[in-house]
């Protein structure tokens, strides 16, 4: 299971040496909270919190649409330094901030 920052104890928070990553972590647990409260789903908060967690490691910001991309599970967990995602035609790429380029979709999104 990942570590996640959003599932650590108020105690464990409180061990952090950077106060800002502790409230953005307590915030994005809230956050959590109130959207499982707020959503007519038939799971538990762990498996609501679980599919939020692998939407947010396998969607991208495309233009203001959040795409999610399966193959995503393949890459490295961060992106290349200038790294950014666009949509050129049907195919959804990631560009890298030297030029280069990788497709990630060819027209299924």
């Amino acid at each position: 299971e990942v570590d996640l920052l959003h599932k650590w104890s108020d105690a464990e928070l409180a061990e952090l040496q950077w106060a800002p990553l502790a409230a953005k972590a307590r915030a994005d647990r809230t956050w959590l909270h109130a959207a499982f409260a707020s959503s007519s789903s038939s799971f538990s908060f762990e498996e609501f919190s679980s599919a939020v967690d692998v939407v947010r490691c396998h969607a991208k910001v495309v233009g203001s649409s959040l795409v999610l991309l399966p193959c995503t599970a393949q890459f490295p967990r961060s992106a290349p330094r200038g790294a950014i995602v666009q949509r050129e035609g049907g195919d959804i790429v990631i560009l890298s901030g030297a030029g280069g380029g990788c497709a990630l979709s060819s027209g299924w999104v």
